[in-house]
């Protein structure tokens, strides 16, 4: 079985021997570094890290590009680069796809600006034409939403989301429009969109983009909602197996851990392939929760979905090599 991770992120440059010792316990195929759109100083790096981590694995690692804000948002518009030519340039350097991170509630209300806005038309024109596989992060959690069932680490990440911030079906509002006026973006959403506690809607969006996907990087609440309703859950991945791709959302940090890293891919690995009931493993990492907070029931797929789901559907969409790097 080819295991290919369609959701990573690296932070800084010591995540790279992190990521090297992962590499060597599972066996991962492939995986794609994901960059952060820039909004502040703290993600000014995050592009030439993921071109830093395809020089290291040429032959494992896909990385997909994102936008500069940083200019606009510090009113600078003479040095603003417009989105459609970053998307241009980006591609044109040996980018395998795209990241929008805008659709989470924090940065869309940072950033001011709607997804189905002017400000955005001329870059998911140009995603489009270049046919560029994206990998769109979508609202958050429907927990998030209200104090009394928002996580304390979400908390501390100010993922709370009061009155100030866009509702979770005014972000969903506008991806539809976007999708309507570029019906030919290929697009995965990030977390299931999180739409896992509602799987009737979920086959709808679905039914209504046939040239989208869900991954399933853990937002733990993924494994909880799926395994609310195991046997509909179950049901659901045989007849989309083709439109789910295997993700873990490994954030490659300095103070990652390796342990932390392969215990996300092998829990989602264990929810895919066995029948197992569990609970979180004692070393994931704490953005997944304690491990008392609910259990897992394992899907126990059959194997030609199971196939599909860890590497095949991410390998036909991104490539089975990445592409190469220009000399930059």
């Amino acid at each position: 079985m080819r295991i290919a991770d369609c959701h990573n992120h690296l932070l800084c440059a010591e995540g790279l021997d992190v990521l090297a010792e992962v590499v060597t316990r599972v066996p991962l195929e492939r995986f794609t570094v994901l960059s952060v759109p820039v909004t502040s100083e703290e993600w000014a790096d995050s592009l030439s890290l993921a071109y830093l981590a395809k020089r290291r694995y040429p032959e494992q690692a896909y990385i997909f590009g994102s936008w500069n804000h940083s200019a606009r948002l510090a009113n600078r518009p003479d040095a603003a680069v417009a989105l459609g030519e970053q998307v241009r340039a980006q591609a044109a350097s040996g980018i395998d796809g795209w990241k929008l991170l805008e659709s989470k509630p924090d940065m869309r209300r940072t950033l001011g600006e709607p997804l189905d806005g002017p400000y955005y038309a001329a870059g998911f024109a140009a995603l489009e034409a270049l046919d560029l596989p994206l990998l769109w992060h979508v609202a958050d959690p429907e927990t998030f939403w209200d104090p009394a069932t928002t996580p304390a680490w979400a908390l501390a990440h100010n993922w709370g989301y009061g009155p100030a911030f866009p509702s979770k079906e005014s972000l969903y509002a506008e991806v539809e429009c976007v999708l309507a006026r570029h019906p030919r973006l290929r697009v995965v959403f990030a977390h299931f969109c999180f739409l896992s506690a509602d799987l009737d809607r979920a086959a709808r969006f679905l039914a209504a983009h046939p040239r989208v996907g869900f991954d399933l990087a853990p937002g733990i609440e993924l494994l909880y909602n799926l395994s609310s309703n195991r046997d509909q859950a179950r049901d659901f991945f045989i007849r989309h197996a083709d439109r789910i791709y295997f993700g873990t959302d490994a954030g490659l940090l300095r103070n990652a851990s390796a342990d932390g890293v392969e215990a996300r891919i092998r829990l989602v690995l264990r929810f895919l392939s066995t029948g197992e009931t569990f609970r979180l493993p004692p070393d994931a990492d704490f953005l997944l929760g304690p491990p008392e907070d609910g259990l897992i029931h394992g899907l126990d797929l059959p194997a030609p979905v199971l196939e599909r789901i860890a590497g095949a559907n991410q390998l036909e969409r991104v490539g089975d090599r990445p592409k190469p790097l220009d000399q930059l």
